[in-house]
């Protein structure tokens, strides 16, 4: 919103405003536009979103999960553990 308003000082058309972003940034956006939706507000003119992360499941076993337990920094637990926290009580809201 603050971009929409002070859209002048940067010589931006709030017509065209693009939201972009991958992986968590993905989710970002998406969460963003969900927000705008809910409150009825101007929605971005397009999103690019690459390999966000949305689906936020511990019974589906996506590749990206799958892939993270050959990563040291990125690991199954380091995984878990953000998506607990991301989704407050994820592994009670998901069973």
């Amino acid at each position: 919103m603050w971009i929409i308003k002070n859209a002048g000082i940067f010589k931006i058309n709030p017509k065209k405003i693009f939201l972009i972003g991958d992986s968590a940034g993905g989710n970002l956006v998406w969460s963003l536009t969900y927000l705008l939706i809910r409150k009825q507000l101007k929605l971005p003119s397009a999103l690019i979103i690459s390999y966000p992360a949305l689906l936020l499941s511990n019974k589906i076993f996506i590749p990206s999960f799958i892939k993270s337990f050959d990563q040291i920094l990125l690991n199954p637990e380091i995984l878990l553990y953000t998506m607990n926290n991301y989704v407050n009580n994820y592994s009670q809201k998901i069973n």
